[in-house]
């Protein structure tokens, strides 16, 4: 009786551990994507790991490359700074194409860069400005958004990328939203691979 009890006490504490972690999705060409459900939020967030053989300055100038957005980012028509309070804090407007009937969808990001010298990694985060900026009538603004890129060095030649986002396109169907950022999140760091072999970025 003793043991019943206490099945029933924790029952939904474990439950609700198990539904907080991240659970492997999508593992295609050594990139592995993870989705988690957290309380309080209306999707899922995601997470994609990989490890890319370039230095992790390489990687950095391709996320600081703000026109090169379209030839890697996925369904990204454009990406253009738009204030520089510093050097390591930036303003960025982005425009996003939607499927089918949609509209396109934008949004303002602040982009915040921090090294961390006992991990030797970058750390990007980008988070929206619900409030900054015009709104366009033919595209839908996107207010709730979170991503952060982590860069660590692995080797002199090998970086691990961790890129870990969170963002409500204001659609109606949650089953298909989450989906859709998935294969987004895995096509985005697939085309981070790909362009980091560019010369320009070596």
């Amino acid at each position: 009786m003793r043991i019943l009890i206490l099945i029933i006490v924790f029952m939904p504490l474990i439950c609700q551990a198990q539904e907080s972690q991240w659970q492997l999705k999508k593992n295609k060409d050594n990139i592995k994507v993870y989705q988690k459900q957290l309380d309080g939020f209306k999707l899922k967030h995601h997470k994609a790991i990989t490890v890319i053989d370039v230095k992790p300055q390489v990687v950095l100038a391709v996320l600081q490359d703000s026109d090169a957005c379209p030839q890697w980012v996925h369904d990204c028509k454009v990406n253009q700074m738009v204030e520089m309070i510093d050097l390591t804090h930036r303003i960025f407007y982005t425009n996003i194409a939607a499927p089918l009937f949609l509209k396109d969808r934008d949004m303002y990001l602040k982009s915040d860069i921090d090294f961390s010298f006992d991990e030797n990694k970058y750390v990007i985060k980008l988070n929206s400005l619900p409030t900054y900026g015009e709104t366009h009538k033919n595209r839908v603004r996107v207010i709730d958004v979170q991503m952060v890129w982590t860069i660590k060095t692995l080797s002199q030649d090998q970086t691990e990328v961790t890129y870990q986002v969170y963002i409500d396109p204001k659609t109606p169907i949650k089953t298909f939203v989450n989906r859709a950022i998935l294969d987004s999140v895995l096509k985005t760091m697939q085309g981070l691979r790909d362009i980091t072999k560019l010369k320009k970025y070596q």
